[in-house]
């Protein structure tokens, strides 16, 4: 489910509860064991942005892993094996999409100011 699919109201419903998901996860690594957390979302105002992320899938000995990378910074979001080729190649295809995506960018930057 992407959160540009749904109308304003639900993908603000979707992303409060991702926030939440996700504080009530730090919390827990931070401190092992969590009685309560309480996060509250407040937005004072929301626009659509478009953000380079690729959506990276593959098998790997039987086991299946979804990765997204971050086409600004390169940052992998999701699960790595354990495996040093699996991981350089993953790296390469990081660092050719960081590409593409501070290009797509760049691209958008320069049709927003001479067109």
């Amino acid at each position: 489910m992407y959160v540009a699919d749904l109308h304003k109201q639900e993908a603000m419903e979707v992303c409060a509860r991702r926030i939440e998901e996700h504080e009530q996860r730090a919390c827990q690594l931070k401190a092992g064991r969590v009685n309560g957390c309480s996060t509250k979302v407040m937005y004072d105002d929301t626009h659509l942005v478009f953000y380079p992320m690729f959506s990276l899938t593959y098998t790997h000995k039987g086991k299946s892993y979804h990765n997204f990378i971050d086409g600004i910074n390169g940052k992998v979001l999701g699960d790595i094996p354990e495996n040093k080729i699996i991981k350089y190649l993953l790296k390469s295809v990081k660092g050719i999409l960081t590409l593409i995506g501070i290009l797509t960018i760049v691209w958008f930057f320069y049709l927003m100011i001479f067109y």
